[in-house]
Formats: structure tokens, sequence, C-alpha cells
């Protein structure tokens, strides 16, 4: 038996492997659109499923005790039991979840155990998760961006695992492939580099 003289590309299409399967975080908009369209490019197509999207998490969002504790559950975080109290609260009351009284903020989970297991110091490790991550994070300022991206990448890494995603990107990654070109703005790529 003789060997065949055979390219990359041309054992590659004689495989049956299957197409990689992306998950992107996007904000949406143009940007989403723009990684629609690259993964539809045809040298694309051929190795990748058309993309799925993740939420990424606005930073803004983190402002507020519900949307730092809605991101946080989201990536899966809060304890169940804590989210749901929660959820329950701000559903029947919103505006007495929105108390002032910096002591009575968490009052709806006085019913909820502490989950166990817990770990940190002796007086962390007495507080609800949600009533620790609170205290902590509500002070950020500029590192609220970061938390809100950490936070995006957890939500990602978990529809990873319980899609069967291949890997991750982020929605501002760049291709120069077709007209996605070097600098992602819909020109077509120059042909000699």
């Amino acid at each position: 038996m003789g060997t065949e003289n055979v390219t990359v590309d041309e054992r590659h299409r004689r495989s049956r492997r299957r197409k990689l399967r992306p998950l992107v975080i996007t904000m949406g908009s143009a940007r989403q659109e723009r990684i629609s369209s690259l993964f539809s490019e045809p040298s694309m197509a051929a190795h990748f499923d058309p993309p799925a999207f993740s939420p990424g998490v606005p930073s803004r969002s983190l402002r507020s005790r519900l949307g730092l504790l809605r991101a946080a559950n989201d990536a899966g975080i809060v304890p169940p039991d804590e989210w749901e109290a929660v959820r329950l609260a701000n559903e029947s009351d919103p505006e007495s979840f929105r108390v002032a009284d910096p002591s009575r903020v968490f009052d709806f989970l006085d019913d909820v155990p502490v989950a166990p297991g817990r770990r940190g110091s002796p007086s962390d490790v007495k507080l609800h998760y949600s009533v620790e991550l609170w205290r902590k994070s509500k002070g950020l300022n500029r590192g609220r961006s970061v938390l809100a991206c950490s936070l995006a990448h957890l939500v990602a890494m978990r529809a990873l695992v319980e899609g069967g995603y291949d890997f991750i990107l982020e929605d501002n990654v760049r291709c120069p492939v077709g007209r996605t070109g070097a600098g992602g703005g819909g020109e077509k790529a120059p042909a000699n580099g």
C-alpha cells in the first residue's frame, strides 16, 4: 500500500468531524449582527455552527440590590433559597423591597436558613450570601464593570456546560474573513494581507 499525498484541507473535508459550537457573550446590537455575519461566511460555516449568544451584564444593572442579586443568581453564585426569597419579596411588594433603612434591607431573608458550608471569617459565615455580596460590592464604583464582566463569564460558562458548546468568545473578537475584515467594521479584507 502506498501513502497518499493529501493536504490538511483535503483530510479535513474527508473527516466526519462535527462542527464546533460557539457561544458568544454579547450585549446585542451591531456587535451581535457582526458575529452572526462572521460565522455565516462560507469559510467559517464549514467548521462552525451558527453562534449561540449569552447575555452580557451591564455594569449599571449592578448598582441596585435586585440587579446585583439577579446577575449573581444567573451566574449560579446565590443559593437558590435566597434567590427565591429575593424574587418573592420583589414580586409581592417592590416598594418595601427597596427599603432605605440599611438594618432592614434583607429582612425578607429572616425565614431562610444560611446555606451550609459557607467559608470566610466568623462574621461572614453567619450571613446569607446575598447580604455579604451586597455589602462587599456596593462600593465598587469603577470595579463594577469588572464584576459585571466576571458575572457574564460565569453565566456563559454555565451555559457552555449545560448547552454542550465548545468554546466562549466575547463579541469584540475580530477575524479577517470575507466582509468582516480585520477592523470588524464590515469592510472587505485585503486580498494579500
